[in-house]
Protein backbone atom coordinates (compact mmCIF):
# COMPACT_ATOMS: atom_id res chain seq x y z
CA UNK A 1 0.00 0.00 0.00
CA UNK A 2 2.62 2.33 0.75
CA UNK A 3 4.42 1.65 -2.43
CA UNK A 4 1.25 2.29 -4.10
CA UNK A 5 0.37 5.41 -2.56
CA UNK A 6 4.46 6.50 -3.12
CA UNK A 7 3.54 6.12 -6.95
CA UNK A 8 0.00 7.86 -6.56
CA UNK A 9 1.83 10.93 -5.31
CA UNK A 10 4.68 10.87 -7.64
CA UNK A 11 1.81 11.19 -10.43
CA UNK A 12 -0.06 13.33 -8.86
CA UNK A 13 2.91 16.00 -7.60
CA UNK A 14 4.03 15.81 -11.39
CA UNK A 15 0.58 16.92 -12.78
CA UNK A 16 0.03 19.11 -10.17
CA UNK A 17 4.01 20.53 -10.25
CA UNK A 18 3.09 21.03 -14.02
CA UNK A 19 -0.09 22.57 -13.60
CA UNK A 20 1.69 25.11 -10.47
CA UNK A 21 4.13 25.98 -13.33
CA UNK A 22 1.78 26.91 -16.16
CA UNK A 23 -0.71 29.09 -13.69
CA UNK A 24 2.74 30.70 -12.38
CA UNK A 25 4.15 31.71 -15.85
CA UNK A 26 0.18 33.09 -16.47
CA UNK A 27 0.05 35.10 -13.30
CA UNK A 28 3.59 36.14 -14.11
CA UNK A 29 2.23 37.67 -17.64
CA UNK A 30 -0.97 39.27 -16.32
CA UNK A 31 0.91 40.70 -13.24
CA UNK A 32 3.92 42.08 -15.76
CA UNK A 33 0.67 43.76 -18.06
CA UNK A 34 -0.76 45.13 -14.29
CA UNK A 35 2.87 46.96 -13.73
CA UNK A 36 2.81 48.73 -17.12
CA UNK A 37 -0.74 50.49 -15.48
CA UNK A 38 0.27 51.72 -12.02
CA UNK A 39 -3.34 52.00 -11.03
CA UNK A 40 -3.67 47.96 -11.34
CA UNK A 41 -1.17 47.07 -9.51
CA UNK A 42 -2.26 46.23 -6.56
CA UNK A 43 -5.17 44.82 -7.64
CA UNK A 44 -3.40 42.33 -9.77
CA UNK A 45 -1.16 41.28 -6.88
CA UNK A 46 -4.00 40.80 -4.83
CA UNK A 47 -6.05 38.73 -7.41
CA UNK A 48 -2.81 36.46 -7.67
CA UNK A 49 -2.23 35.64 -4.60
CA UNK A 50 -6.16 34.93 -3.94
CA UNK A 51 -5.67 32.33 -7.08
CA UNK A 52 -2.53 31.03 -5.83
CA UNK A 53 -3.90 30.23 -2.22
CA UNK A 54 -6.71 28.69 -3.94
CA UNK A 55 -4.92 26.38 -5.59
CA UNK A 56 -2.78 25.57 -3.13
CA UNK A 57 -5.47 24.78 -0.48
CA UNK A 58 -7.16 22.59 -3.30
CA UNK A 59 -4.38 20.60 -3.39
CA UNK A 60 -3.26 20.20 0.30
CA UNK A 61 -6.86 18.72 0.67
CA UNK A 62 -6.90 16.59 -2.44
CA UNK A 63 -3.14 15.15 -1.34
CA UNK A 64 -4.87 14.81 2.34
CA UNK A 65 -7.84 12.77 1.29
CA UNK A 66 -5.68 10.66 -0.95
CA UNK A 67 -3.20 10.07 2.47
CA UNK A 68 -6.46 9.21 4.56
CA UNK A 69 -7.85 6.70 2.27
CA UNK A 70 -4.79 5.28 1.52
CA UNK A 71 -3.02 5.54 4.79
CA UNK A 72 -6.17 5.59 7.66
CA UNK A 73 -4.70 5.91 10.70
CA UNK A 74 -1.33 4.77 10.65
CA UNK A 75 1.60 7.22 12.82
CA UNK A 76 2.50 8.93 9.84
CA UNK A 77 -0.60 10.71 8.96
CA UNK A 78 0.11 13.68 11.63
CA UNK A 79 3.67 14.52 9.84
CA UNK A 80 2.33 14.52 6.49
CA UNK A 81 -0.47 16.31 6.64
CA UNK A 82 1.52 19.15 8.56
CA UNK A 83 4.27 19.07 5.53
CA UNK A 84 1.46 18.94 2.89
CA UNK A 85 -0.24 22.66 4.64
CA UNK A 86 2.86 23.94 5.11
CA UNK A 87 4.77 23.27 1.74
CA UNK A 88 0.79 24.31 -0.43
CA UNK A 89 1.22 27.35 1.54
CA UNK A 90 4.79 28.09 1.10
CA UNK A 91 4.12 27.26 -2.44
CA UNK A 92 1.65 30.04 -2.78
CA UNK A 93 3.32 32.49 -0.72
CA UNK A 94 6.28 31.93 -3.30
CA UNK A 95 4.15 32.31 -6.33
CA UNK A 96 2.42 35.28 -4.96
CA UNK A 97 5.83 36.86 -3.70
CA UNK A 98 7.37 36.12 -6.78
CA UNK A 99 6.59 39.41 -9.02
CA UNK A 100 7.84 41.37 -6.23
CA UNK A 101 11.29 40.44 -5.58
CA UNK A 102 12.77 38.31 -8.15
CA UNK A 103 10.99 34.68 -10.12
CA UNK A 104 14.66 32.86 -9.35
CA UNK A 105 14.25 33.74 -5.52
CA UNK A 106 10.67 32.67 -5.52
CA UNK A 107 11.54 29.35 -7.22
CA UNK A 108 14.36 29.03 -5.61
CA UNK A 109 12.11 29.06 -2.52
CA UNK A 110 9.29 26.85 -4.03
CA UNK A 111 11.86 23.66 -5.26
CA UNK A 112 13.37 24.16 -1.50
CA UNK A 113 9.83 23.77 0.26
CA UNK A 114 8.85 20.81 -2.12
CA UNK A 115 11.63 19.16 -1.25
CA UNK A 116 11.04 20.00 2.76
CA UNK A 117 8.04 18.28 1.83
CA UNK A 118 9.06 15.60 0.13
CA UNK A 119 12.21 14.16 2.38
CA UNK A 120 10.09 13.79 5.64
CA UNK A 121 7.44 12.34 3.27
CA UNK A 122 9.68 9.48 2.46
CA UNK A 123 11.16 9.26 5.87
CA UNK A 124 7.24 8.61 7.44
CA UNK A 125 7.28 5.82 4.66
CA UNK A 126 10.01 4.03 5.66
CA UNK A 127 9.08 3.96 9.47
CA UNK A 128 5.58 2.81 8.79
CA UNK A 129 7.14 -0.33 6.99
CA UNK A 130 9.54 -0.70 9.22
CA UNK A 131 6.75 -0.71 11.70
CA UNK A 132 4.08 -3.12 9.42
CA UNK A 133 7.07 -5.63 9.53
CA UNK A 134 8.27 -5.37 12.93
Amino acid sequence: MAWAFAFAFAVTWSFTFAFASALAWAVAFAFSLARIFAVACTLAQAFAFALAQAFAFASALAWAFAFVLTQAFTFAFALIWAFVVAWAFAYAFAIAQAFDFTFAWAWAFAFAQAFAFVFPFAMAQVFDLALARA
